[in-house]
């Protein structure tokens, strides 16, 4: 490799190492993941077409290493980071390296010494799955002491207490009874999403097509960690009802 190529490729990965996971790459409303990474060219290639195939075989190196940054933060279902969890735990970061290889990329641009710029994603849930293997059963859906409703979906205001967004939050009674969590949704509903919706006001979550017209507005107790808590009147009215098994649950907080 000549001069020219080692200039190339430290180009490249100095403006990598200068770019953070930026605010807002994590959308805790549609549940993804997005990060925009640079993938240097094969600077050894002698084509272009050679340039722009070692430029794909970096990008899913760079994207991995992008989106691992913005998951590091995270919370799973305690206070603890997921960053303080590989360091507890180091086997857990092949695991997600794993995982996030399966990012989509949602937009491209290459560069004339074949580099390229690329967006990716991938759905939160990918990630929750890390910790919350898929064969993991359900449980299994009980008959519902609440009256009978047209209720659409529920959003519980906790605007005035401290919540922590979380990838296995839940949702509890005030005697720690489990509402709304990982293991209440649906097979098909925890490969897709979380079990809560995060968002910043309750007419924000009326918005939110997944909660359909009607949903339900309760107030949220306390929170315990990173579950929140409602009280059992409360409770009583939404526990098992339908929607829950899809995930259809906002917390405004």
């Amino acid at each position: 490799m000549g001069p020219l190529g080692v200039g190339v490729i430290t180009l490249y990965l100095n403006v990598v190492a200068l770019s953070p996971c930026p605010e807002g790459a994590v959308d805790w409303v549609r549940q993804t993941i997005r990060a925009r990474v640079l993938a240097p060219p094969d600077v050894q290639g002698v084509n272009l077409a050679q340039a722009r195939l070692g430029a794909q075989k970096n990008l899913a190196r760079s994207a991995v290493a992008a989106l691992l940054e913005c998951v590091k933060p995270l919370h799973v279902d305690s206070e603890l980071s997921i960053s303080e969890e590989i360091s507890m735990a180091p086997t857990i970061r092949a695991d997600l390296e794993k995982a996030l290889g399966g990012y989509r990329t949602t937009a491209r641009q290459w560069f004339s010494d074949g580099g390229l710029w690329a967006d990716v994603e991938i759905p939160l849930a990918t990630v929750a799955a890390v910790f919350a293997p898929l064969n993991e059963e359900p449980a299994l859906p009980q008959r519902s002491t609440a009256r009978k409703s047209h209720d659409t979906g529920l959003i519980v205001d906790a605007r005035k207490l401290p919540v922590a967004r979380a990838l296995r939050g839940r949702l509890l009674d005030s005697s720690g009874g489990v509402l709304q969590g990982t293991q209440t949704l649906s097979t098909e509903a925890r490969a897709a999403r979380l079990p809560l919706i995060y968002v910043g006001s309750v007419a924000e979550a009326r918005k939110l097509p997944q909660l359909g017209r009607r949903p339900r507005v309760m107030k949220a107790v306390r929170t315990q960690g990173v579950d929140v808590v409602v009280g059992d009147a409360d409770a009583k009215r939404v526990r098992d009802a339908p929607y829950l098994r899809e995930g259809n649950v906002a917390i405004a907080r």
